[in-house]
Parts: structure tokens; C-alpha cells; sequence
């Protein structure tokens, strides 16, 4: 009874974690989506305020100087979807104990297709192909990212 307690308690802990990264994966799709909404004035104005942002942090170096409103933009589709990768692998691992990694694939390629239909219908923005790939490459970031993190943990535990 005491044990099995214990083991009903560290379950039920299990699943509110793997819950709360389910909250936050859904809440990434949210905010990728509705990125995608903005009519394209207001999201060449978003990127260009980045632009400048990063540009001041980095001023001198030159990664500052490379930046432009283009490299931004694929820059923030990278770091969108390397988190979408990595959040659902943490979430396939606190829930089953897997990576599925080629359905998390999937999963970020179909994300990224509505992305670009709801950009399509945004007004003044274009929906591209290449966007769709690029985002398939941030969520294999993202798999990586969480597979070498997990390495890692394994490695320290030794």
C-alpha cells in the first residue's frame, strides 16, 4: 500500500508534466498560427523592429551586418519550429517513453502547411514551399536539440 502510493503519486506526476508540455507544444501551434494571420504590413513592421533589435545587440560584429528582413524571417521560422520539434519530443517522451521522430516530422510538415494556407488568405503575405521545408528542417533541429540533450542527461546519470 505505502509503495504503491508512492508509484500512483509519482505517475500522476508524470502525467501533470507531460500534460503541462502538452499545454505549452498546443500553445507553440497557437503562436505559430497566429504569426501567420497578420496581415503582411504589420509583419514586415514585427520583423524589421527585430531586425533592429538584433542588429544593436550584435552592432560591430558580422552577424549584425549579414542580418537582413529575409534572413530574419527564416531566422524566426527556424526558432518556431526547432521549438515545435523539440516540445513534442519532450512530450512523446514524458507520455510514452518514445521519440517518434519521423510522426513529430509529420507532424511539424502539416503544421507548416496550414501555416502557409493561413498566410495565403493573411492578406499581402505569400505562401511558399520553401517555407514548408525550411520549417521541416527547424523541427528536425528541434528532435536533435532534445536527442542530444537526452544523450547528455544519460551521460551525466552515469
Amino acid at each position: 500500500p505505502r509503495s504503491t502510493r508512492k508509484s500512483v503519486s509519482l505517475m500522476t506526476q508524470k502525467n501533470r508534466k507531460a500534460y503541462g508540455l502538452l499545454a505549452f507544444l498546443l500553445l507553440t501551434i497557437l503562436f505559430i498560427w497566429l504569426q501567420s494571420f497578420q496581415q503582411g504590413s504589420l509583419s514586415h513592421r514585427e520583423s524589421q523592429w527585430v531586425l533592429k533589435m538584433v542588429q544593436r545587440l550584435l552592432s560591430g560584429n558580422r552577424i549584425g551586418i549579414w542580418l537582413n528582413d529575409g534572413r530574419i524571417r527564416r531566422l524566426a521560422h527556424l526558432t518556431e519550429y526547432s521549438s515545435l520539434g523539440l516540445f513534442t519530443s519532450l512530450y512523446c517522451w514524458r507520455r510514452w517513453g518514445k521519440n517518434f521522430s519521423a510522426r513529430i516530422i509529420a507532424l511539424g510538415i502539416a503544421v507548416a502547411s496550414m501555416d502557409e494556407i493561413f498566410q495565403y488568405f493573411a492578406g499581402g503575405r505569400t505562401a511558399t514551399w520553401k517555407d514548408v521545408c525550411l520549417d521541416g528542417a527547424g523541427v528536425v533541429a528541434g528532435i536533435v536539440m532534445w536527442r542530444m540533450g537526452n544523450e547528455m542527461g544519460n551521460l551525466l546519470k552515469r
